[in-house]
């Protein structure tokens, strides 16, 4: 009898010193993924901002994803975006031409209606990045201004992913 409880104990303590590193581990890594605090400037809010980094250190352009909803009872449009790491920052969508190409199009602004919620996506609407300063490092954050007609002017710090991240 005393062998055998001596023998699970051991294994018990082995489980505990292993899983608590493994905890530890995990739970170092996992807020890397873990979405943001809400961003909110007037009735809208902003959650979940990241962008992608850099696929090479002479990338020229990047973007920019996030969630963006309008909790007010009146419509309200994102009509600029700007950022000090880019030469110009525009908000972008992908489109079929007719030959059934997908291009990328400016767009002029982002119309809110009240309760709406958009979610700018990879292969979808999103912030463009052009003329970067320098590539989009992955564990760095960049600042990101979004101007909304009715709501005002809100500077987020935008966390930056590894390029394969969706």
């Amino acid at each position: 009898m005393f062998m055998f409880l001596r023998h699970h104990a051991s294994w018990f303590w082995r489980m505990m010193l292993f899983g608590g590193v493994g905890l530890w581990a995990w739970g170092s890594i996992l807020p890397a993924f873990a979405e943001s605090q809400p961003y909110q400037v007037g009735d809208i809010e902003i959650t979940n901002p990241w962008a992608r980094a850099s696929p090479t250190p002479i990338a020229k352009a990047g973007a920019v994803y996030l969630t963006i909803q309008n909790r007010g009872h009146q419509q309200d449009s994102l009509v600029g975006v700007a950022s000090p790491i880019a030469a110009h920052s525009t908000l972008h969508d992908h489109q079929l031409d007719d030959q059934g190409v997908m291009r990328m199009r400016p767009l002029g602004m982002l119309a809110l209606a009240p309760g709406q919620k958009v979610t700018l996506r990879p292969a979808g609407r999103h912030v463009m990045l052009m003329g970067l300063k320098a590539p989009l490092q992955a564990g760095e954050t960049l600042p990101l201004r979004l101007i909304f007609q009715r709501a005002g002017t809100i500077t987020l710090s935008v966390p930056i992913r590894n390029f394969t991240h969706k």
